[in-house]
């Protein structure tokens, strides 16, 4: 890093910069990423922190994909989200549980005052909108980055499929080693 740092004109660069080009894993070609971190004064938060820096700085996790680490269909998954799709346009109205990661969340209220939550959850097949309404959302409160699995009913509203969560729970077991 030092090398790198003497070559650039320091109107060029700021410590911001250098910060965010680590956290990001952009150097981690130059020297291994904790070493690095400390260099600039920071600790390493361990894999979670990292994918959560990448994800701020990228757009995307690019050390690992933190869904590979869950198995969802052992933990009761029964459909990919590129599936709903098709429940929708067969009209199966029926329950199914999807399991993925929770890229975003809006919180919002209905006409009626009730708290209502928007999540995009992510599987290895896409991604799609969960909406959540007071009743599930009394015993399910997550958040970005939340690794859930969602039972819930294939729905189209304004053209656009979702799903309308009956329940969520956390998928705290991770996949075992091979």
């Amino acid at each position: 890093i030092e090398n790198f740092m003497s070559r650039i004109p320091k109107k060029n660069v700021n410590k911001r910069a250098i910060e965010a080009l680590v956290k990001s894993g952009a150097m981690d070609s130059l020297e291994n990423r904790r070493n690095l971190l400390e260099k600039i004064g920071e600790a390493d938060p361990g894999l979670a922190g990292r994918l959560q820096w990448e994800r701020e700085f990228l757009g995307l996790a690019v050390t690992a994909d933190p869904l590979s680490t869950f198995d969802f269909v052992a933990l009761g998954r029964d459909t990919m989200l590129n599936e709903i799709e098709e429940h929708v346009a067969l009209s199966m109205e029926h329950l199914v549980t999807v399991g993925g990661e929770i890229m975003s969340k809006k919180e919002l209220t209905t006409k009626t005052g009730k708290p209502m939550c928007i999540y995009t959850l992510r599987d290895e097949s896409g991604s799609l909108s969960v909406t959540a309404f007071d009743k599930a959302l009394r015993t399910s409160e997550y958040n970005v980055g939340d690794m859930i699995l969602i039972r819930g009913t294939a729905n189209s509203w304004n053209g656009e499929v979702n799903l309308i969560m009956n329940r969520a729970w956390l998928a705290i077991r991770p996949a075992p080693s091979v």
